[in-house]
């Protein structure tokens, strides 16, 4: 049985930009029903931290954090 890996989440996967896209659309209609997209562009980058949950290579889970005022990262 394959176990859940976490993982840093960094651009360039396409399908688990797209798999991170509709998990926000499907867990959070209200906030991200429209454009999901655009949040896991906010979540992906440079300075923010992205963690990502990946079962049998499909992503399953994500956690994003804006380091702030020095304490994070």
């Amino acid at each position: 049985m394959e176990e859940m890996r976490l993982e840093l989440f960094r651009r360039g996967n396409r399908d688990h930009e797209r798999q991170a896209a509709e998990l926000l659309r499907e867990a959070f209609p209200e906030a991200y029903g429209e454009d999901p997209e655009e949040e896991v562009r906010s979540i992906l980058q440079e300075e923010r931290i992205a963690v990502k949950a990946v079962l049998k290579g499909e992503l399953v889970g994500l956690i994003g954090a804006i380091p702030q005022y020095g304490h994070t990262g």
